[in-house]
């Protein structure tokens, strides 16, 4: 619960961040509860699976936690390139 209000609270630092040291402050924070909330979630998979499953629910659980984590470096560093390719298409 701690590590939720903590990526909560960074989350939102960076959304109203009014400066870029208080956003890159405010992404530290939310990787750092990123990190926090990735092995929270592991051990709640691996405790709650059945034995016979349990090793293909704890692996499955990383696969999605780090494609998820590759989607979203991949989105920060492309997404304004789309926007500005979109915007400058529609003029």
């Amino acid at each position: 619960m701690i590590s939720i209000v903590f990526f909560s609270v960074s989350t939102l630092i960076s959304a109203l961040a009014s400066s870029i040291d208080l956003l890159y402050v405010g992404d530290l924070l939310s990787g750092i509860g990123i990190g926090v909330e990735i092995a929270a979630v592991a051990a709640f998979v691996s405790g709650i699976s059945s034995a016979p499953l349990r090793e293909r629910a704890g692996g499955t659980t990383a696969l999605w936690d780090f494609a998820g984590l590759a989607l979203v470096a991949f989105w920060r560093s492309y997404s304004y390139r789309i926007f500005m390719t979109a915007g400058a298409s529609s003029a």
